[in-house]
């Protein structure tokens, strides 16, 4: 029933390519579907498969590459404002130094 409800009349075969055979056929065409998932409507329409799902990751990957390049954006500018800082506080403490030694002499 399960089978029957997710593919209707549709001609189950093993490839994607007995699928479009058997839709797109000579003489007539007919509904069929392929074992992962693509559909050939006798319209002319394909959808589903492996390649929707493959599409689809491709753009969560997307999505997930953008987030992690900005936040790497982020962790660069935060690293740099650290040095930066750390240079300061360094000379900083530098001038101070020299400030003691002077204090110290006079």
């Amino acid at each position: 029933k399960a089978l029957m409800y997710a593919c209707g009349n549709a001609l189950v075969c093993e490839t994607v390519e007995d699928a479009r055979t058997i839709a797109f056929g000579r003489y007539e065409r007919h509904k069929a579907v392929a074992l992962d998932g693509t559909m050939f409507q006798k319209s002319g329409i394909i959808s589903g498969g492996a390649s929707d799902l493959k599409a689809k990751a491709r753009r969560w990957d997307e999505k997930s590459l953008n987030n992690l390049k900005q936040r790497k954006t982020e962790l660069t500018d935060s690293l740099k404002e650290l040095q930066k800082t750390k240079r300061k506080e360094s000379e900083l403490n530098n001038i101070r130094s020299q400030i003691n030694g002077q204090e110290t002499r006079l």
